[in-house]
């Protein structure tokens, strides 16, 4: 591949990952909110929005990226993952119980989840995010596969 070439992929790797990161913050957030203002949303979507993230969380793990990013990346990457797993199962325990009685109050949702995902996955955007502006798309240490 040449250089030219080379650069231009590792740039829209870049620009992907910050696209999905982003998406990811986003997803996480608005599952925090509806876990801090219960009373004030449906908690039946939580199974859906939790599947999302999963699936958004998913696109991190496929291949092409792995080739431009530094190790540290790669370990937020995959230290977030129980993160993002639990999400599904706190949504899914959440489910069941409204389904079991929907007059339940779920005043007390664990908010310490979403905190560690959004926590975990801030540097991760900031790295993209700076990465995407560097003129010369240095890879930060990543091979060039």
């Amino acid at each position: 591949m040449r250089e030219d070439e080379h650069r231009k992929k590792i740039v829209q790797t870049t620009h992907h990952l910050i696209a999905i990161t982003q998406d990811l913050l986003g997803r996480i957030w608005y599952v925090r909110k509806i876990f801090n203002e219960a009373e004030n949303y449906p908690l039946y979507i939580l199974p859906k929005i939790a599947a999302s993230i999963e699936d958004r969380y998913e696109t991190l793990l496929e291949r092409d990226a792995y080739q431009y990013l530094p190790a540290s990346c790669v370990d937020i990457i995959t230290r977030i993952s129980g993160n993002i797993y639990g999400i599904s199962i706190v949504a899914q325990g959440i489910a069941n119980i409204t389904t079991a009685n929907s007059m339940t109050p779920l005043l007390l949702i664990p908010d310490i989840i979403t905190v560690k995902s959004l926590e975990a996955l801030s540097p991760l955007f900031i790295y993209f995010f700076k990465s995407s502006k560097r003129e010369n798309c240095d890879t930060g240490g990543a091979s060039s596969g």
